[in-house]
């Protein structure tokens, strides 16, 4: 049986997106998700950097995180999760947009780390 080394060295940069216009119920329930999530991450022994995103302007939250520094992962909530509606044009979009960067990330760390 061989073993798998797990590397905890990597930061994880964890963006999720949050919109005040949402029920304070739904909120919560985001945040507990988030929560979670981060916990998980940090009992294996990943650093967690949680970044809410409350709008549209990703430059301004991110200027400040080296993208050589991060592995990204994303967390959308959309509106037809919540009302219970089918996906549209918009949903599909930012989901096709968050897997395209996810691979070009990933990449750019084969790459740079030849993992």
């Amino acid at each position: 049986m061989s073993v798998i080394n797990h590397r905890t060295d990597l930061h994880v940069l964890m963006l999720h997106n949050l919109d005040q216009r949402w029920e304070p119920l739904i909120i919560d329930e985001a945040l507990r998700e988030v929560a979670e999530l981060e916990s998980i991450l940090r009992e294996v022994g990943h650093p967690v950097e949680n970044v809410p995103v409350y709008d549209a302007n990703l430059h301004a939250r991110l200027y400040d995180y080296d993208p050589e520094n991060y592995i990204v992962l994303l967390k959308i909530y959309a509106k037809r999760e919540i009302h219970g509606r089918e996906a549209g044009v918009k949903t599909y979009l930012l989901i096709s947009l968050g897997s395209s960067l996810i691979m070009v990330i990933s990449e750019h760390f084969f790459f740079k780390f030849q993992i």
